[in-house]
C-alpha cells in the first residue's frame, strides 16, 4: 500500500464516532491501518494490516478487525493485543465490546500487575471471558510467577477453571502443582487473595534455622464469600514439634477483624503452646470509631509454664473542629521466655 493510501485510511478513521447514548455526546473511535474499508450504508468497518484501534482507555492492535458501529462490538484475529487500565493480554482471536468492556479471548495470554503482589501473576488460558475491570473467567488455564515458556519452570498451577476478580481474588479450581515440570500435587480449589498483604505459599517453604532445625512450613487458602476468607498453616519443626492452625478475616460494610488461632506440640517444653489472637475494628459513623485487639500466649508444661496476655481497647472520635481518643490497655506476663513466636 502506498504512503499516500495509507494516510488516506488514517483520514477515513478519524470520522469514525460511537452513536452517542441518550444525553451523552459522540465519542471518536481512531483506527489505524494499512487498508480500511468503511461500510455507511451496514455500519461496519473491516481494517487490516498493522491496525490499531483506540477508544478511550482502551487499545487494541491486531492484524485484522472488523468494528460494528452501531453495537460497537469489534472482532480481532492475528497477533491481538488488547490494553486497557493498565493491564495487557494478547491472544489468537477476539471478540470485545467497546462499550460494556466485556469481551472473549481465544489462545489468551497475560501478566497480571497489583500492589499487593511481589511480583506479576503469568497466565495463560486456552479461553479468558469477561470483563477485565470486574470479573474474568478462565478455562484450561496456568498460573505462575516465574516464566511460562520454560519447560523446567521452578512452578506452575494449571486448572480447569480459574475465576479473576482484579484487586480482589484468583480462584483455581480442579488446579495442579508442578514443580520444575512434575506434577506433585492436585487439589479442589486454589484461592490466591490480590487484596491481603498476608504471606500466601503456593509451595511449602523449606529450610534449616540453629532454634528449629530442619522445618517444612505449608499453608493454603479457603474462601467462604466476599466477607469471609482466611488461611490454613500447617507446620513441622525439627528440634520443637508439629503445629497448625487458622486465621479467619471477616469484613463488611463499617467494620472488619480477624482471628488467629495457632497449637504446636512443643517437645522441648513437654507440653504444648496456645496462640490465640483476635482484632476487630466498627466504624459507627459521624466520626467514631472504636478498636478491640486480644493477644494471649498460653504454655501448658512441667517445666516452663507461661502465659502471657495484651490487651487493648480504643475508641477515637473526630470531626473538623476536635480530636479525641481513649485508649486502655491490660497486659501481663508470668516468664519472659518462649519457643514460639
Amino acid at each position: 500500500m502506498s504512503r499516500r493510501s495509507r494516510w488516506l485510511a488514517v483520514l477515513l478513521a478519524a470520522l469514525l464516532f460511537v452513536p452517542p447514548a441518550a444525553g451523552q455526546e459522540e465519542v471518536p473511535v481512531r483506527v489505524r491501518a494499512r487498508y480500511l474499508r468503511v461500510d455507511r450504508a451496514r455500519q461496519v468497518a473491516v481494517a487490516r494490516g498493522d491496525v490499531v484501534v483506540t477508544f478511550q482507555d482502551v487499545v487494541l492492535r491486531a492484524d485484522e478487525v472488523t468494528l460494528h458501529l452501531e453495537e460497537l462490538e469489534l472482532v480481532a484475529s492475528g497477533n491481538v493485543v488488547l490494553e486497557e487500565a493498565g493491564q495487557r493480554l494478547a491472544a489468537r482471536h477476539l471478540t470485545y465490546n467497546l462499550r460494556t468492556g466485556f469481551g472473549s479471548l481465544d489462545g489468551a495470554e497475560t501478566r497480571y500487575l497489583s500492589p499487593r503482589l511481589r511480583d506479576p501473576v503469568h497466565l495463560r488460558a486456552a479461553k479468558l471471558v469477561g470483563n477485565i475491570n470486574q470479573r474474568v473467567e478462565a478455562r484450561k488455564c496456568q498460573v505462575t510467577t516465574c516464566d511460562l515458556d520454560d519447560p523446567q519452570v521452578p512452578y506452575k498451577l494449571e486448572a480447569e477453571e480459574a475465576e479473576l476478580v482484579p484487586q480482589d481474588r484468583l480462584v483455581l479450581r480442579r488446579v495442579s502443582l508442578y514443580l520444575f515440570g512434575r506434577r506433585v500435587l492436585t487439589l479442589p480449589y486454589f484461592v490466591v487473595f490480590l487484596r491481603e498483604p498476608r504471606q500466601q505459599r503456593v509451595v511449602p517453604v523449606v529450610g534449616w534455622n540453629e532454634t528449629e532445625g530442619w522445618f517444612v512450613k505449608t499453608s493454603t487458602t479457603y474462601w467462604l464469600s466476599d466477607e469471609h476468607y482466611g488461611f490454613l498453616y500447617l507446620d513441622w519443626m525439627e528440634r520443637i514439634g508439629t503445629g497448625g492452625g487458622a486465621e479467619h478475616i471477616w469484613k463488611y460494610p463499617g467494620g472488619e477483624g480477624d482471628y488467629f488461632l495457632y497449637v504446636l506440640g512443643n517437645r522441648p517444653a513437654a507440653g504444648h503452646d496456645y496462640r490465640v489472637r483476635l482484632a476487630h475494628r466498627h466504624d459507627f459513623g459521624g466520626g467514631l470509631a472504636a478498636g478491640l485487639f486480644f493477644d494471649l500466649f498460653r504454655r501448658d508444661s512441667p517445666l516452663v509454664p507461661q502465659t502471657n496476655v495484651y490487651t487493648t481497647l480504643d475508641a477515637l472520635y473526630r470531626d473538623p473542629g476536635q480530636l479525641a481518643n481513649l485508649f486502655l490497655l491490660y497486659t501481663s506476663s508470668e516468664a519472659p521466655e518462649s519457643y514460639f513466636d
